[in-house]
C-alpha cells in the first residue's frame, strides 16, 4: 500500500549527500537586475528573532516559518502551497537543503528558493536548473518523488526561503500534517481553504493541539502550533517522530457534490469504497483452487494447520515486491497474477490468501493497518492516510481449540466472534504470532456491513517470550558439562531470524562468543540451530564444557540462572530525563537442572517480587540426585517516565538478583 503519512519535511533530512555533490556551489547565481525577497520572505527578515550566541548549543539551522497551504476547489483538487523559511546556525554548514514531496497525481507549477547571505546585501535567486526531481524510496514499483534544491554558499546566519505550488488529485478529500520538528521550529502552521457550504473536521492524534482559528465566512482553517523543539533520540527512548502531534483533517462536501475524490463519512463508508476498488481481485483461478486443495490435504484435518500452511506457502512462495503507483497503491492485483508470478507487495499476498481460501469454503478479509507508525486512527474521523500495509482476518469456527501456540493473534472481534490475524509479508513471524511492529495497533477490519475498528492482539507478556532450559552434569573430577536450549517466540523469535537470515555464521559466532566470556576455559562450543517450528518458536541448542566450577573466594560456585538478567534489555538511568520505551511486553522463563551436586549444597533463597507491570519470582528444589531452579521475569507495563524510574530500578534490581542466583560449594 501508500506510504501514507507525508514525510517530514526537513531541511537536509533528505538522504542528500549525493545532491551535494551534484547540486554544486554554483548553482545558485546572484539575478543581476537585484533580485528581491517576496514579500512574506521579506517580513519573515525584518521580525526575525536574533541568532544565539556562539558557543550555545548548535543545530545545523533553525525553522522560523514552516506552512502548508492547501486551498481546496469545488471539484476536489487540493491547490497546495509549501513555505519555508530557515536560518543556518551552524558554522560547519555549506549547503541548505529542502525538498516536496509528489507523486503522479500532483503538478507542480512552480518552485522557488532564496538565500540571504549574513551581511544582507545581495539575495541570491533560483534558477529552474537549480531544481531536481528524484525518486524517494528503495520500492520497485513507486511514484514518490520529491522535488529537491540545494541552497549552496550557505553560512552561519544566511537565510533561507522555499516556495513551492502545486495541484494534486487526492485520493479521499482529507489530509494529514506532522507537526514534528527535527530542529528548532518557531512557527509550524497548516492553513486550509474550503468552497462555500463545505464542513471541516479535524482530530489531533497522539499529543493535544489546538483549535483552528476559523475566518472567511467559516470557509478557512488554520492550525498554528509555536516553539516546537526536537526530543532526544535516547537509547530505549520513545521514537521523536512518534511522539509528534499529529493532525488529521476530511473536508466533506455538501450533498450531491462532483468530485474527483471521495469524502468519507464513516469507516464503513471507507470500507465500502475499498470492497467497489478490489472487487474482483481475489476471484481464484484453477490453478489456486489445486494449489489450496493440495495445501490443505497435506495439512490434514486440523483447521489451524491447514490454515498455517497456506499462509506459509504465500509468505514463503511469493517474492515481495511493492507496487506504489497511482491507485496501485490501493488497489490489489488479480490473485491469479499473484500466483502465477510469484510476487507482489503486501495487499496482494493477503488479497492471494483469501482466494486460496475461498476455494476451500473459508472466509478471510481485509485489515488495513499501519506498520511503521502508532497513532495515526482517529476512531470517528475515517480516512486511507491512517494505513500503509494490509493483513489478512480469519474468523475462526466455533468450538475450536486454539492452541497456545495460536493464541497471540487471536481477538474477539464484535459480530465476527475470534478472530486469527495473519500478515502474510512478514517473513520472520510465524503463523499464530504477532509481530512488535503490528500488535496492539488499531486497524480497519472490511467486512461490509460489519466492518469496523478493531485492535490486534499480541500485547501480553507471554506473546513475546524467552524459554531457557539448562541441563548441568557435574562430573565426578568436578568438570561440567552443559547443555542449553533456548525457544524464542513472538518479537524475540522475528529478531533472531532476520538476524539468522542476514548471517547464519555470524549468528553462531555472537553465541559462542557469549559463551567463552562467561566460562572462559570453555571447550569447544557445539551450535545448532531450529529458525522456525510449528509452533513459531525459534530454537538455539548450545552444548559445552568446562574444567572447573567458578572460583569465588575461599569457595566455588555454580550460577543456576546466568544471563538471566542479560534477556531483560535495561539502559542506564543516572540522568536520564526521557521515558523508558519497551517495544512490548515480554517474559523471561529461566528453567535449570543441575546433576552430580553434592547433597549438602545447599539451596538459594526462593524470591518473589511484584511492582508496577513487573513479577520476578525464583523458586529451588531437590528431586533425587537433582537440583532445579526456576526463574519467571514478566514485564507488562512497556512505558516508564522518568517519575517511573523508582520501579524501573527495582525492576532492573529484582532482575540481578533472581539472575546471581548460585549454588555454593566449599
Amino acid at each position: 500500500m501508500n506510504s501514507v503519512t507525508r514525510p517530514a519535511r526537513r531541511f537536509g533530512g533528505l538522504a542528500a549527500c549525493a545532491l551535494v555533490l551534484v547540486l554544486s556551489a554554483g548553482l545558485l547565481e546572484p539575478v543581476s537586475a537585484g533580485p528581491s525577497l517576496p514579500p512574506w520572505a521579506a517580513a519573515i527578515k525584518r521580525e526575525a528573532p536574533p541568532m544565539p550566541a556562539i558557543g550555545a548549543k548548535e543545530f545545523s539551522e533553525r525553522v522560523i516559518l514552516r506552512e502548508r497551504s492547501i486551498t481546496v476547489l469545488p471539484d476536489g483538487t487540493f491547490q497546495e502551497r509549501v513555505r519555508s523559511a530557515s536560518q543556518v546556525l551552524s558554522s560547519l554548514s555549506e549547503v541548505s537543503v529542502d525538498y516536496f514531496p509528489f507523486n503522479q497525481e500532483t503538478d507542480i507549477t512552480q518552485s522557488r528558493a532564496w538565500h540571504l547571505p549574513p551581511d544582507g546585501k545581495k539575495v541570491k535567486r533560483s534558477k529552474k536548473r537549480d531544481f531536481i526531481d528524484i525518486k524517494v524510496g528503495d520500492n520497485f514499483l513507486n511514484d514518490a518523488k520529491a522535488r529537491v534544491v540545494a541552497l549552496p554558499d550557505a553560512k552561519r546566519g544566511s537565510m533561507m526561503f522555499y516556495e513551492f505550488l502545486a495541484n494534486q488529485r487526492p485520493y479521499e478529500l482529507g489530509t494529514y500534517e506532522f507537526f514534528h520538528a527535527s530542529v528548532p521550529t518557531d512557527m509550524a502552521r497548516l492553513e486550509l481553504t474550503v468552497p462555500a457550504g463545505w464542513t471541516v473536521e479535524h482530530r489531533w492524534l497522539r499529543a493535544a493541539g489546538p483549535d483552528p482559528r476559523i475566518g472567511g465566512g467559516g470557509r478557512h482553517y488554520a492550525w498554528e502550533m509555536t516553539d516546537l523543539q526536537p526530543m532526544d533520540d535516547a537509547d530505549m527512548g520513545p521514537r521523536p517522530l512518534e511522539e509528534s502531534p499529529l493532525l488529521a483533517v476530511n473536508v466533506i462536501p455538501p450533498a450531491g457534490a462532483d468530485t474527483i475524490a471521495p469524502a468519507f463519512g464513516d469507516w464503513k463508508g471507507l470500507s465500502v469504497w475499498y470492497e467497489e476498488l478490489s472487487a474482483g481481485m481475489d476471484s481464484p483461478s484453477a490453478e489456486i483452487s489445486t494449489a489450496a486443495s493440495g495445501l490443505f490435504a497435506d495439512a490434514g484435518e486440523n483447521f489451524l494447520d491447514r490454515l498455517r500452511v497456506t499462509a506459509h506457502f504465500v509468505r514463503d512462495k511469493v517474492r515481495y515486491v511493492d507496487n506504489e503507483v497511482g491507485i496501485g497503491g490501493y488497489k490489489p492485483r488479480p490473485a491469479a497474477d499473484t500466483h502465477t508470478n510469484l510476487y507482489g507487495d503486501c495487499k496482494d499476498m493477503g488479497t492471494l490468501l483469501q482466494a486460496m481460501l475461498a476455494t476451500q469454503k473459508v472466509e478471510a478479509y481485509p485489515v488495513l493497518i499501519h506498520a511503521t507508525s502508532s497513532g495515526t486512527v482517529a476512531e470517528d474521523l475515517p480516512s486511507l492516510l491512517a494505513f500503509n500495509h494490509y493483513i489478512t482476518a480469519v474468523p475462526l469456527p466455533e468450538g475450536i481449540e486454539v492452541p497456545e501456540s495460536v493464541e497471540p493473534a487471536v481477538a474477539e472481534v464484535e459480530g465476527r466472534g475470534r478472530v486469527v490475524f495473519v500478515d502474510t509479508t512478514d517473513d520472520y513471524t510465524s503463523f499464530g504470532w504477532i509481530s512488535g511492529a503490528l500488535a496492539g495497533k488499531q486497524a480497519l477490519l472490511i467486512d461490509g456491513e460489519k466492518s469496523q475498528i478493531v485492535t490486534l492482539p499480541g500485547r501480553r507478556p507471554q506473546d513475546h517470550r524467552i524459554e531457557r532450559e539448562l541441563l548441568t552434569e557435574i562430573g565426578e573430577d568436578g568438570g561440567l558439562s552443559f547443555e542449553r536450549t533456548t525457544r524464542y517466540y513472538g518479537e524475540h523469535a522475528t529478531w533472531r531470524r532476520a538476524v539468522q537470515a542476514r548471517s547464519s555464521e555470524d549468528r553462531r559466532k555472537l553465541i559462542e562468543e557469549s559463551i567463552k566470556r562467561r566460562w572462559i576455559d570453555a571447550g569447544e562450543v557445539a551450535y545448532t540451530v531450529e529458525p522456525e517450528r510449528d509452533d513459531g518458536a525459534y530454537v538455539e541448542v548450545v552444548t559445552w564444557t568446562h574444567p572447573t566450577l567458578i572460583e569465588a573466594g575461599e569457595h566455588t560456585v555454580l550460577p543456576m540462572f546466568q544471563g538471566a538478567e542479560s534477556l531483560m534489555p535495561s539502559v542506564a538511568l543516572g540522568r536520564r530525563k526521557v521515558p523508558v520505551v519497551y517495544e512490548h511486553p515480554q517474559t523471561i522463563h529461566f528453567r535449570t537442572v543441575v546433576k552430580g551436586a553434592d547433597p549438602l549444597v545447599g539451596l538459594p533463597e526462593a524470591t518473589e517480587a511484584e511492582g508496577d507491570g513487573f513479577a520476578v519470582r525464583t523458586s529451588f528444589e531437590r528431586e533425587g540426585d537433582e537440583i532445579h531452579g526456576e526463574c519467571r521475569m514478566e514485564l507488562s507495563r512497556t512505558r516508564f517516565e522518568p517519575d517511573a524510574f523508582r520501579a524501573l530500578r527495582k525492576i532492573y534490581s529484582r532482575s540481578k538478583k533472581a539472575g546471581g542466583a548460585s549454588l555454593w560449594f566449599d
